[in-house]
């Protein structure tokens, strides 16, 4: 989530054990980075989809079937 903060305009995609996919959104979040690297993030989206689920990373949009 770190490194979406520290460039929001890019996607953060994981892959979890039990999930298809989650996606970190850091477009229109508040990020703030202390002198001391510490990151705060105010505002990021996050989705966690299922199997069968899909995302359009170019509209950044969850797509619903």
């Amino acid at each position: 989530m770190s490194l979406v903060a520290e460039n929001p305009s890019l996607l953060g995609v994981g892959i979890d054990e039990t999930t298809a996919i989650i996606v970190y959104d850091a477009t229109r979040a508040n990020v703030t980075i202390t002198p001391s690297k510490a990151v705060g993030i105010v505002g990021m989206t996050t989705h966690v989809l299922l199997p069968g689920q899909s995302y359009d990373l170019k509209s950044k949009e969850v797509l619903v079937r």
